[in-house]
């Protein structure tokens, strides 16, 4: 007997990407929670946009006579404004104090303590051990000027793809 069933579809494989290709160009070639979180951030960073013109929106209804907002919008009494003048002072304030306090305290802290330390020379034996490659790759790895790193899943290099060999 012949199953009937129609068959799955094959997973949609994902294109090479060529030397030239970059995620921004080619949208596809990023994996699907990345497309997620760029798609979300793009909806957040509309709303923001759009969120910023609403005073001007308001300003044009004012202009043609709408007036549904006016008491919400417009501040209503003397002791309001005060309020919201203390509030908005207070906030100052504090971050102002707090940004104050951090730096201050950074510079007691780390005072006559210079971090900033030329890294030493590595030789090429700590290179290949971090990296854990053969002399051969490195060789390769410093004779491109351009290349594709394939990777494997713990993230140490497989193999290097030429694109531009280096003019020298």
């Amino acid at each position: 007997m012949s199953d009937t069933r129609p068959s799955r579809p094959e997973p949609r494989a994902r294109p090479e990407p060529q030397s030239r290709d970059l995620v921004v160009d080619r949208p596809e070639l990023q994996r699907d929670p990345q497309r997620i979180i760029y798609s979300s951030l793009t909806l957040i960073a509309w709303v923001a946009w759009v969120y910023l013109w609403l005073p001007l929106v308001s300003l044009i209804g004012w202009y043609f006579g709408v007036r549904i907002f006016v008491r919400e919008i417009v501040i209503p009494d003397a002791r309001t404004m005060t309020m919201v003048v203390l509030t908005y002072l207070a906030v100052v304030i504090v971050l102002g104090g707090t940004l104050l306090v951090w730096s201050r305290y950074n510079v007691r802290r780390f005072r006559g303590n210079e971090r900033r330390e030329e890294a030493p020379p590595l030789d090429d034996a700590d290179v290949r051990d971090w990296f854990r490659i053969e002399q051969a790759l490195l060789e390769r790895l410093r004779s491109a000027d351009s290349m594709i790193l394939h990777l494997d899943d713990d993230g140490h290099i497989e193999d290097v793809v030429d694109v531009r060999p280096l003019q020298r």
